[in-house]
């Protein structure tokens, strides 16, 4: 199974790929298998996500004041 480091906080996680080998060799040619891709893990996606939607919720909030 392949292994993935969030360059964001550094956490490693599992990537679920049926078949790790040609996952490797399509996504990440220039890595050996087993080898760590980086990758965002949840957490650091969802806050990203929140953030993302606060900041157009504020944008939207904006344009209404205008």
């Amino acid at each position: 199974m392949p292994l993935a480091k969030c360059p964001s906080c550094n956490r490693t996680f599992h990537v679920d790929a049926v078949d790790p080998q040609s996952w490797y060799s399509k996504r990440w040619p220039h890595l050996q298998s087993a080898e760590f891709v980086p990758d965002v893990c949840w957490t650091c996606r969802n806050e990203r996500r929140l953030t993302w939607h606060a900041s157009l919720e504020s944008d939207v909030d904006e344009r209404k004041v205008s």
